[in-house]
């Protein structure tokens, strides 16, 4: 298990420290340069690649090898970012990057399958500690950014980096011979249908909201309210910072949940998770100190935890086709992040306002508290 864990996290630093250097690249002012509605259009093109091949690609590696397809999709996400470093031409970053997020739709739900058929623990431990690992690893990957672009100075030097990084999972997935004289583990006390739903409600938001803080936030907003703030030299180091608080916050909720081990049936929890995300979008768009809104970053990021967790333990206990439904968990919080940031890159363009892009995140922070309030009460 351990080791299925470790691949989670190197995984997730490589790609979103790989992601977060993406703004920086492309507003350079060089042949890749892109404006804010051209680059919420790759991560949203990025994204539905993702959602296309969770949802719709699945029935090809569902009962076959997880082992090998989790390690072929690894090898595919590394080549993808060091592909990327060496575009010369907008096009070629277009489709690099979305063959990378392509790659990692395959290697998710198998390894989240890995994860729900282990024969160690039962399955709330095992997705608690899993969530654990990853958030962290996606939390590091913004720290990573910071001192990647303050050494090198060069988004494609950090690209290359994450690329040679993502293929170190191929070594930590486990082999199949290691687990296979080991008895599969007990189906387990069966998922709740409302909760997942109501956790997808969640997820798709959450996503929807953390794609337009790291796209549209870094070289929009941000630079707007805090350059000056943290001088020239080091705002690409401490404007990572404040997306570190983000996913900060999502990683330390995931280690409270893992200590409380009675969350998967508590219904309220996700509309706790709803106002956590509502409540720190309304602060955040208000606010122009960097501490009020690392601090309301780090409460968004719990509430996204609180909802992701609620979506992957329903889709997956109790359920034969844990791959089908871990791809859906997936596909869901991917749409959220490919129709996040050309909406709001969009509203940023059309309106010529960079707060424009994080009134609709309050917008979703609403509606997501809303739409969750309703499926928990019928």
């Amino acid at each position: 298990m351990r080791r299925l864990y470790w691949t989670a996290l190197v995984m997730d630093a490589a790609f979103f420290c790989g992601w977060a250097t993406v703004p920086f690249l492309v507003k350079r002012g060089d042949a890749l340069h892109l404006d804010d509605a051209a680059l919420g259009l790759l991560l949203a093109l990025s994204a539905l690649a993702y959602a296309g091949g969770a949802f719709w690609l699945a029935p090809l590696w569902a009962n076959r090898n997880q082992i090998v397809f989790a390690r072929l999709a690894c090898l595919g996400t590394a080549l993808s970012f060091v592909l990327a470093a060496m575009a010369t031409a907008r096009w070629q970053l277009f489709v690099w990057l979305c063959f990378g997020r392509l790659c990692l739709s395959v290697f998710w739900p198998n390894l989240m399958a890995l994860v729900g058929e282990a024969p160690r623990g039962d399955l709330e431990r095992r997705i608690s500690d899993f969530n654990c690992w990853w958030s962290s690893g996606k939390a590091l990957a913004f720290l990573a950014c910071a001192a990647l672009l303050d050494r090198f100075g060069d988004p494609r030097v950090a690209l290359v980096v994450c690329g040679v990084v993502a293929t170190l999972p191929v070594f930590l997935v486990p082999s199949q011979c290691a687990a296979a004289d080991v008895e599969p583990a007990p189906m387990g006390v069966r998922g709740s249908q409302r909760l997942f739903l109501a956790g997808l409600v969640g997820v798709f938001v959450a996503w929807f909201v953390g794609a337009i803080w790291e796209n549209q936030f870094p070289k929009g907003l941000g630079e707007a309210r805090f350059a000056e703030v943290f001088g020239k030299e080091g705002y690409a180091f401490w404007i990572n910072q404040l997306l570190f608080a983000l996913y900060g916050g999502q990683a330390v909720m995931f280690f409270v949940l893992r200590a409380w081990r009675g969350w998967p049936m508590r219904a309220w929890m996700v509309v706790v998770g709803a106002v956590l995300i509502a409540a720190s979008q309304v602060g955040t768009l208000v606010s122009h100190s960097p501490v009020v809104v690392a601090l309301l970053l780090f409460a968004g990021g719990a509430g996204f935890a609180v909802v992701y967790a609620q979506s992957l333990y329903h889709a997956q206990a109790g359920r034969a086709d844990k791959v089908r439904r871990s791809g859906i968990h997936e596909g869901t919080l991917n749409l959220g992040t490919m129709l996040g940031p050309p909406v709001a890159g969009g509203l940023v363009v059309a309106t010529s306002s960079l707060e424009a892009a994080f009134v609709v995140t309050v917008i979703a922070g609403v509606g997501c508290l809303v739409g969750v309030s309703v499926l928990i009460r019928r």
